[in-house]
């Protein structure tokens, strides 16, 4: 598929009146799409604590989101540190250890693969996306799924774009479109009651354990981990004063 195609069929797909700007789901559904995938997430801010999944087509791919926020590691991380796409067979990489073999086990050996989002000149997000089965369904696709390629695209694959190159653009468009509609209200998408919590758990942890907030949210996600719990509900837990976390031995000695 080349960069053209790729162009014209997202625009196609997220904006079929131009008077209407896309959302994040447009953009999510339309990278799923031409890639060939089962699903996927568009999340903002994905290294820091205001983290936002500002939309995800199933459960799955919300639940590898989760496990990527705990965990602290994954495609979404690596694509997010080295402003570059990536992707890996769950079932048969050791590059994300604890994240591979937590997410297999909940999910299945799925494909994973992640990109950057650029907007103004930043990293704004990442775009990640999973297929249930990985075996291509089309030579031009990233991997398996239900998607049936538009008449004449990817006749041409050998001089089309490769799996990654083909994921970078996709991240890339949907943070051109991030940009060309600034005007756009996004935060009518993003869900800051969702976030609550985490802030104000973080902000407890500090003042308790006189924690950095990066350290903080590292205390909450080995929580979250250790209790099976996404990260909004192990923060809801630490702000109801259902539990309270202590610094391991270790650290205390240092303090």
């Amino acid at each position: 598929m080349k960069a053209h195609e790729v162009l014209s069929e997202f625009t196609r797909l997220v904006q079929p009146a131009a008077s209407v700007a896309p959302s994040p789901q447009d953009l999510c559904h339309a990278s799923v799409a031409i890639a060939g995938a089962t699903g996927g997430a568009v999340i903002v801010d994905y290294a820091d604590p205001t983290r936002m999944t500002l939309f995800a087509t199933d459960h799955r791919a919300y639940r590898l989101e989760d496990l990527q926020e705990v965990l602290g590691e994954g495609p979404g991380w690596e694509a997010h540190r080295t402003s570059e796409a990536t992707s890996a067979d769950l079932g048969a990489t050791t590059r994300w250890p604890l994240f591979s073999v937590t997410a297999v086990q909940e999910v299945g050996a799925v494909k994973v693969a992640a990109a950057p989002i650029h907007a103004g000149g930043a990293t704004v997000g990442v775009l990640s996306l999973y297929w249930a089965t990985p075996q291509p369904a089309h030579p031009w696709a990233l991997g398996g799924g239900p998607h049936v390629a538009p008449p004449g695209v990817g006749e041409h694959h050998g001089s089309g774009l490769d799996p990654l190159d083909l994921l970078g653009l996709l991240g890339n468009l949907v943070g051109a479109f991030f940009a060309v509609n600034s005007e756009k209200d996004w935060e009518t998408y993003l869900p800051w009651s969702h976030r609550a919590s985490i802030h104000q758990a973080t902000g407890i942890l500090v003042a308790q354990l006189r924690l950095s907030v990066q350290d903080a949210v590292a205390v909450l996600r080995a929580y979250a981990f250790s209790s099976g719990l996404d990260l909004q509900s192990a923060a809801t837990s630490v702000v109801q004063q259902r539990v309270t976390l202590q610094l391991p031995e270790w650290r205390t000695g240092l303090m």
